[in-house]
């Protein structure tokens, strides 16, 4: 604890009212810590015949050497138990403020400077029988702003005994910021196209500063300080990666510990087709097959398109979705050889793409080099509920219809948001699981 001001007062007192004080004590008088920036409070005392006063506003800040009872600009306003004000001030009480954050040059400030107002029935001050012209005392009949600068001429000196409220100054290093309240650090799902707009929390000990770090699985890709960042918008690049949002706050005594976000996972999305029973009839059928479906009554955002896969496919394969007029709108290319068997997915050539409410589209592979194998289904498949399944389809010299009585089947599929992600690079409302 560094004291940088104290004194002994008299329990002589002078009835007090409604007025503002300001007391100024020249550096001489002050012990200099051996740092400028950090936390002060301060201790008032009231004479014993005090009753029921308040006192309304203090401020602390450098003096000016004229007038001597000014400040210079950077007064701190002080707080009792996080209040501007003390109220129900009695006699022989003790008021001790907060710890504020402050700076005060002890090398080149001429004097600190406080400031009070107090009102009540009676606000009796002890005063100080001394008259050394160590600290000064002015008064001041008119309320006013005590963190502003007087009116010219309104302050005047006290007189000989000096009214003395103050009795200790403390000026303490702030310690290390602290992150507090983080409401659990838990693992989310996001999609691509979503922005992602960091806040920085909740925390202690006056940070003064913030930095960010953001992380793709473990690994830091964006940094800086606070104000370039940390919005980030998920890419498609980022299925299956984990993001995370650090954050680290400084203050005049340096940077406390990190303080990590939830984790974040990038999914893939949700499958149009989410069951079906293959049977074993192959057939390496020459053009394109699939099948044809209608959005329900919200539209969709597709990510991805995948084919089932099992052992003898090998060579590339087009994956395309065309609307019911049979353009072409989203595509992808897969290449079937040493892939895991069931459906495997590739991102669209697009990128994100939109299916509109309510409108029919096909879905189909087609055979672009290599050997290839296609099935047909015992079974209709089952799809999704915001979908309606329409049936197998084939592609014959560019024309889509109904695939042959055969049942002869390209099991494809797609991968597929509900809920229509913001255009990329559009921040949204998303938070990263900071606040409590």
């Amino acid at each position: 604890m560094s004291i940088i001001f104290s004194a002994t007062l008299t329990s002589v007192t002078a009835g007090w009212q409604g007025w503002s004080l300001r007391q100024v004590i020249n550096l001489p008088n002050l012990t200099s810590p051996g740092f400028s920036n950090g936390l002060i409070r301060v201790t008032f005392t009231t004479a014993s015949t005090t009753n029921a006063g308040n006192l309304d506003a203090a401020y602390v800040g450098a003096g000016v050497s004229s007038p001597v009872y000014d400040f210079d600009g950077s007064q701190a306003q002080l707080l009792f138990s996080q209040s501007p004000s003390f109220t129900g001030i009695t006699g022989s009480a003790t008021i001790t403020s907060d710890f504020v954050p402050f700076t005060f040059n002890f090398s080149t400030s001429v004097s600190l400077v406080l400031s009070m107002h107090f009102s009540g029935t009676t606000v009796d001050l002890p005063q100080s029988l001394s008259s050394s012209g160590d600290s000064y005392f002015f008064s001041h009949q008119v309320v006013g702003s005590e963190g502003q600068s007087a009116p010219g001429g309104s302050w005047s000196p006290s007189g000989a005994s000096h009214l003395a409220t103050i009795v200790l100054i403390e000026f303490v290093p702030a310690p290390p910021a602290q992150q507090v309240g983080n409401d659990g650090l838990s693992s989310q799902s996001v999609i691509p196209g979503q922005t992602l707009p960091g806040n920085v929390g909740l925390w202690v000990n006056f940070p003064t500063g913030y930095a960010y770090q953001l992380l793709r699985n473990g690994n830091v890709f964006q940094a800086g300080p606070w104000g370039a960042g940390p919005s980030y918008t998920v890419q498609l690049s980022d299925v299956g990666s984990i993001i995370t949002l650090n954050v680290i706050a400084s203050n005049s005594s340096g940077s406390g510990p990190v303080a990590g976000s939830g984790d974040y996972l990038a999914v893939p999305g949700k499958p149009l087709i989410t069951s079906q029973t293959l049977g074993t009839l192959r057939n390496n059928f020459g053009d394109a097959l699939g099948c044809g479906f209608t959005v329900g009554s919200s539209a969709v955002v597709v990510s991805a398109l995948g084919r089932w896969v099992v052992s003898g496919n090998s060579g590339s394969h087009l994956l395309f979705i065309a609307d019911f007029s049979g353009t072409t709108i989203g595509t992808a290319t897969i290449n079937t050889s040493g892939l895991p068997v069931g459906y495997n997915y590739v991102n669209i050539d697009q990128g994100l793409i939109t299916l509109q409410a309510d409108s029919f589209y096909y879905l189909q592979s087609v055979e672009v080099s290599g050997g290839d194998f296609w099935y047909n289904v015992d079974t209709t498949p089952t799809v999704d509920s915001r979908f309606a399944y329409s049936g197998a389809f084939d592609r014959v010299g560019g024309t889509l219809t109904f695939s042959d009585t055969s049942g002869i089947y390209g099991p494809v599929n797609l991968l597929f948001y509900p809920v229509t992600p913001a255009p990329l690079g559009t921040p949204i409302l998303y938070k990263w699981d900071f606040n409590p």
